[in-house]
């Protein structure tokens, strides 16, 4: 049976909890695309993931990783990276997950900001590494520089050596308190910030999804798509482990690649970020129907559109299926979400994401720091119990019973529903929501890939589009539907989805795009 999960103020044990997780339920699944190769054998379902954890833990120990240690944890896009984490947490040491799908310039310069006291690479980074930043990470770990293998018969580098034979070290339980790990933001606007968490603050990202996934019943297989360094796959492992839900990680987001796991697997439940799913319309016309089985999708990452909604709901067969909309963010963790039936897809806008959940309170501002009234739009400011203990490597706004100020614009509607209009730095003089503005191209132009838009130095409003594979759109059609909302001074772009600068859950970077453009 599964474990009843503990209560909302008694954070799990992350020393132990595969081995609990293991005790219990060792059969359900945990497995990747792959087949997720690992010493000391392929990782199938619980007891085997908790026989890697203990695996790797040993070995890190024997090289000399102890309690308290900060380890960076520089791997391709794969569930191991959780796995490494969780034998950190078996040893007390703190991981720090870091994406390798960043630039150079943002990889040196969040290891910089880091200073591990070791850094653990896998084969499939190393292999890539420019000499850059393969200097960065000797550097910042003072040449404690380990390498585990992403696949078998994988060689170490020569610079980099293997870690050892595992040992046999006791669990190292830290305070529920004390900084547990370090995640970093996706680092869409400048270089990603590093975002600590206890226990604790990890466990209230859990906390809202235990009573809505055991409501739904945790015997069908959930997959996931999505980054493994965030701070959203560390709370949807815990979750699966604590009340025993099946999971199947997909690493190779492949459209194609992708209908093919769905297909064979026949998951319940599906969580991927909203431009993946974008790339993942296509799916809804695939005669195998791969997502027929499929009543709850979800995305926490980003705003979404809603043209991608009707998609996902009308590749399901599900009666009751729906799309779950969550807002939140790696410092403040989930504050607000929403589902999105059928009922309402054609009525319901994506950027209206919900009222705020247990422990979590929003408030709108205005530029003086003083609430508005409903309806008026200003600063989303929170205070939520999942909010992180701190940066790394900069200074810490305080978070401690304050305000916390997410960078967004937005207001609260009349009903008390929280509506998303832009990212502050996304705004555009003249234009209330660059958000809206994509969505109705999007809705508009089912040619469209993408669709976005950047405010310029020169006043001119600077708009994106790439266009699916095989579709054609005229330029004039687009920019008439934007005159039509009132923009004025439009300059289109059209770019290849290859050449839009992306982050490890696949947002656009959106400086470094607006960078591309002025060199274009």
């Amino acid at each position: 049976m599964p474990h009843v999960p503990p209560a909302p103020d008694q954070p799990p044990v992350l020393a132990t909890l595969t081995t609990c997780a293991a005790e219990r339920t060792p059969d359900v699944a945990l497995f990747a695309d792959d087949g997720w190769p690992a010493a000391p054998g392929p990782v199938t379902d619980f007891a085997t993931f908790d026989r890697a954890v203990t695996d790797l833990a040993g070995r890190l120990w024997t090289a000399g990783v102890r309690p308290r240690a900060t380890v960076a944890i520089v791997f391709a896009n794969h569930p191991r990276i959780q796995l490494a984490a969780f034998a950190c947490h078996r040893i007390g040491a703190i991981p720090a997950l870091i994406s390798s799908a960043m630039p150079d310039d943002y990889l040196v310069g969040t290891l910089e900001a880091l200073h591990p006291t070791w850094t653990i690479v896998d084969s499939a980074v190393a292999a890539r590494l420019s000499a850059r930043v393969r200097e960065a990470i000797d550097r910042n770990s003072r040449g404690r520089v380990l390498r585990t293998r992403a696949h078998d018969g994988d060689q170490p580098p020569a610079v980099l050596p293997e870690l050892p034979a595992p040992g046999t070290p006791d669990a190292q339980r830290l305070r529920d308190d004390e900084v547990a790990l370090i995640t970093h933001t996706s680092g869409t606007t400048d270089l990603p910030k590093l975002v600590a968490h206890s226990a604790a603050s990890i466990y209230q990202h859990v906390v809202p999804q235990l009573g809505l996934m055991t409501s739904f019943g945790t015997h069908r297989l959930s997959a996931k798509a999505i980054s493994f360094v965030h701070a959203r796959a560390s709370s949807a492992i815990i979750t699966c482990l604590l009340i025993g839900m099946p999971i199947g990680c997909i690493t190779d987001d492949d459209p194609a690649r992708v209908a093919d796991f769905l297909h064979r697997h026949g998951p319940e439940s599906l969580e991927t970020h909203p431009n993946t799913y974008i790339s993942w319309e296509g799916l809804a016309s695939d005669p195998r129907r791969p997502m027929r089985t499929i009543s709850r999708f979800s995305s926490t990452f980003d705003a979404i559109h809603p043209r991608t909604v009707r998609a996902m709901l009308d590749a399901s067969d599900a009666e009751d299926a729906y799309f779950f909309q969550a807002y939140g963010q790696t410092e403040s963790g989930p504050l607000a979400g929403r589902p999105i039936t059928r009922a309402d897809v054609y009525n319901h806008d994506t950027r209206v994401i919900g009222i705020p959940a247990a422990g979590r309170t929003v408030r709108i501002v205005g530029d003086d720091g003083k609430p508005v009234p409903f309806g008026t739009a200003g600063h989303i400011e929170c205070l939520s119990v999942s909010q992180m203990v701190g940066y790394v490597g900069r200074p810490t706004p305080a978070v401690t019973d304050s305000w916390w100020r997410m960078g967004d614009v937005g207001r609260v509607r009349p009903d008390g529903t929280l509506e998303l209009l832009d990212r502050l730095v996304d705004k555009v003089p003249g234009i209330d929501s660059t958000l809206a503005l994509e969505d109705l191209l999007l809705a508009r132009f089912p040619a469209l890939q993408e669709a976005l838009i950047l405010g310029s130095d020169d006043g001119a409003v600077d708009v994106i589009i790439t266009v699916k594979t095989g579709s054609t759109i005229q330029d004039d059609d687009v920019e008439n539907a934007l005159r039509d909302r009132g923009v004025a001074n439009i300059r289109l772009h059209r770019l290849l989805p290859a050449d839009l600068p992306m982050t490890g859950s696949k947002k656009v970077r959106r400086t470094s795009l607006r960078s591309k453009l002025d060199r274009l």
